[in-house]
């Protein structure tokens, strides 16, 4: 294995420790395997850092240094932390093959803010003016999960409305709530969502045909995303008396991680591989045909110690 960028989700830098993640480094750099963070990793991580007192403080800051000692590299201008572009950027420069407004300054001062923390011992002993960066970030989890329940919310009407089309019987069966899942009406739903919000990102129209070809694009590249989304939205939403009910806020950062899966996605030439030990993430993947994509981080560690094709 040689050439790769990588990925790694919140969950392995919160609970893997230090010295596995310096074994792990070591054995990259002998492969030419960059590792890269990700914009919604630092914001999950960081917003737990606005307030001392978050019960999650200690182990993010500790997952935050993990994450820069994992990823940092050094350049012209001192040390910085690669980011690879994050799903929503990713669809954003598929459709308008542009990047993202703000995307480039946002990492850059994200990198500065990460490398700050690094020297930091405890939540605590964060200064005032790095607090109020940490802040930002909570503050924009915060929307971000308002958002992604509004989605939850906003698709559970839409299998309301399908289900409104078939028997009583049938739309109240585990059977057929799986049917409209899969349906390729809900698929639009979710798919269509995910190109309106990359739209409503520029003043620049989509025409309808337009539109439908990259719903069409979604549909076939970020499938392991849709996988997740139905999954979730499956486990919150069994019977059709309640398919507005148990929205589970928190998988929006999964969805996030997932929409970076994508088997045809290269950095500067290199294969792009996300690493998680989340198995909903791995199984929506494998479903969707993108397991290639995707790997946990006993088989990623095996992966390193194969030889060179």
């Amino acid at each position: 294995m040689t050439g790769y960028s990588v990925v790694f989700d919140t969950n392995i830098y919160r609970s893997v420790k230090p010295d596995r993640i310096a074994a792990i480094r070591t054995k990259e750099l002998g492969l030419q395997v960059q590792p890269r963070a990700t914009y919604f990793t630092v914001l999950e991580l960081c917003a737990h850092l606005a307030d001392p007192a978050d019960p999650d403080a200690r182990a993010c800051l500790a997952a935050v240094k993990k994450l820069w000692q994992h990823c940092h590299v050094a350049c012209a201008n001192g040390l910085l932390l690669p980011f690879v572009a994050d799903g929503e950027a990713q669809l954003f420069r598929e459709i308008f093959g542009a990047m993202l407004p703000n995307r480039l300054s946002a990492a850059a001062s994200d990198s500065a803010a990460v490398e700050q923390l690094v020297s930091i011992p405890t939540p605590a002993d964060i200064p005032a003016d790095l607090r109020k960066v940490m802040e930002g970030f909570r503050s924009h989890r915060d929307t971000v999960e308002r958002d992604f329940a509004a989605d939850m919310a906003g698709a559970a009407a839409c299998l309301g409305a399908l289900a409104g089309m078939l028997t009583p019987a049938s739309a109240s069966t585990p059977n057929g709530l799986q049917a409209l899942l899969h349906s390729n009406s809900f698929t639009d739903h979710i798919c269509s969502a995910l190109v309106d919000k990359a739209a409503s990102e520029t003043s620049t129209p989509l025409s309808p045909r337009d539109r439908n070809r990259h719903i069409a694009s979604v549909a076939r590249t970020r499938a392991a995303a849709v996988e997740f989304f139905r999954d979730k939205l499956a486990n919150g939403a069994a019977p059709r008396a309640n398919l507005t009910k148990g929205v589970h806020v928190n998988s929006v950062w999964d969805f996030q991680l997932a929409l970076m899966i994508n088997k045809n996605y290269a950095i500067n030439g290199q294969r792009h591989v996300f690493i998680t030990n989340e198995n909903a993430i791995i199984r929506a993947a494998e479903r969707a045909g993108h397991r290639d994509a995707v790997a946990n981080l006993g088989e990623y560690e095996r992966m390193l110690t194969q030889s060179p094709p």
